[in-house]
């Protein structure tokens, strides 16, 4: 799952404060406009790891109207909102039906 805001780094601040949760594996992401931080979710040890992941405009882009930022600016001021989705798997633990 991944939450948006419209400033990282007080983003980070809330998301922690209100969660208990602090952020690791900060970046940014090129070309994008802004900047990743993941909270690794607790798994079973079977299934592949499970993060929530936390994007905010990268306050360090050298272009301010880059990929996204423009959007993620238009987030109210202290406000996280969920924003996107991602499901991945390794390919050899995809069962394809054979019918397909």
């Amino acid at each position: 799952i991944i939450l948006a805001c419209s400033d990282f780094y007080k983003g980070l601040e809330q998301f922690e404060k209100k969660t208990g949760l602090k952020p690791t594996k900060i970046g940014s992401l090129r070309g994008v406009g802004s900047k990743s931080a993941r909270i690794r979710l607790e798994s079973d040890g079977n299934d592949a790891p499970m993060f929530l992941e936390l994007i905010g405009p990268d306050p360090d882009s050298k272009s301010s109207d880059e990929g996204i930022a423009d959007e993620l600016r238009n987030i109210p001021d202290d406000k996280i909102v969920p924003y996107h989705f991602a499901v991945r798997n390794k390919t050899d633990k995809v069962k394809i039906p054979s019918y397909l």
